[in-house]
């Protein structure tokens, strides 16, 4: 039976840049179970002030109310990190601002839009439900040689079936989109997930927080 043991901080850093973009370096993750046998624990800590939704307007691109359908943890290939897959069934489309740079290679286009096909919905006209698929760095669970591992950066783990509001940007880097600052619509109010420092912490509706996300004000640090 293998040790459950307090598991070995394999990676712990400090990101004040925003957004913090990136993730675990060095040996890979099955290198230090094979050595370590026991359980992994990455963590990358963010630090900075308290962002508002002026800043989230300024770093991010694309603002949507949806319900998460479905939530996926990965190793990547080089086995250095995890990172987790949101896909969102959306409802509403806040704001989709346009590149100031675009960014092309010789095979095309990289910094395309995050929509994906969705699937129909049950419902006699049977039309489609727009998703979007967001990936976030430093995040999920993964088991990996009968041992487990977890990777946080200070964004939450969204969960299946859970309404949100979320928004997300470009990695270049990565070549995908990731969120930034995500919302839950919780009985008609929306209130900043844990974990985030985000603020103000709530809206009493999402009409309210629309109107704020049209014309954010200035952040108010207490």
């Amino acid at each position: 039976m293998k040790s459950r043991s307090a598991p070995l901080v394999y990676a712990a850093a400090v990101a004040c840049a925003t957004p913090p973009l990136g993730a675990a370096q060095g040996p890979s993750l099955r290198d230090h179970i094979r050595q370590h046998g026991r359980d992994v624990a990455i963590e990358l800590k963010a630090c900075g002030p308290l962002v508002g939704l002026k800043a989230i307007v300024q770093h991010t691109r694309l603002t949507v109310e949806g319900t998460v359908a479905s939530v996926e943890s990965s190793l990547t290939p080089a086995e250095d990190d995890v990172y987790t897959e949101f896909v969102i069934d959306v409802i509403r489309v806040f704001r989709l601002a346009s590149p100031t740079v675009t960014r092309s290679t010789p095979g095309g286009p990289t910094d395309s839009l995050p929509f994906v096909a969705g699937a129909p919905v049950t419902r006699p006209a049977a039309r489609t439900m727009p998703r979007i698929r967001l990936r976030k760095s430093t995040l999920g669970r993964v088991e990996l040689e009968g041992y487990v591992v977890t990777a946080s950066s200070g964004f939450p783990m969204l969960t299946a079936g859970q309404h949100v509001i979320v928004s997300a940007l470009f990695n270049p880097d990565m070549k995908t989109w990731a969120p930034f600052a995500a919302f839950e619509v919780r009985d008609g109010r929306v209130v900043a997930l844990p974990g985030q420092s985000i603020g103000p912490k709530e809206y009493g509706s999402v009409e309210v927080f629309a109107a704020a996300l049209a014309n954010p004000p200035a952040t108010i640090v207490p």
